[in-house]
């Protein structure tokens, strides 16, 4: 099946928070926000990358093994229903799919 995201392995392998700062400065972003604080120690080399919200593409994340999915909207995205509504600035949005 074909997505419009992408996914890969790191060249290294960085901690959840690692990886949040390396996409809000590489992008130029004000903030890359991460959902679940207690996953920002974790080892990560295997993420997804999705524009929007990323709900239609966190099966084929999962199915793929990605350990993070960064998206560029947090509206609607499945398994994240307290977050429905939609930013107010531009950013990236980091999924841990693991715990």
């Amino acid at each position: 099946s074909y997505g419009i995201g992408k996914s890969g392995f790191l060249k290294e392998e960085m901690t959840v928070r690692e990886l949040a700062v390396r996409v809000k400065d590489v992008f130029g972003l004000p903030f890359a926000l991460v959902y679940g604080d207690e996953l920002m120690d974790q080892k990560v080399s295997r993420i997804s990358v999705c524009p929007g919200a990323g709900g239609s593409e966190i099966e084929g994340a999962l199915a793929w093994g990605a350990q993070v999915l960064v998206t560029g909207d947090r509206r609607g995205s499945q398994g994240h229903g307290h977050h429905r509504r939609r930013p107010l600035w531009p950013g990236a949005y980091l999924h841990p799919l693991y715990g």
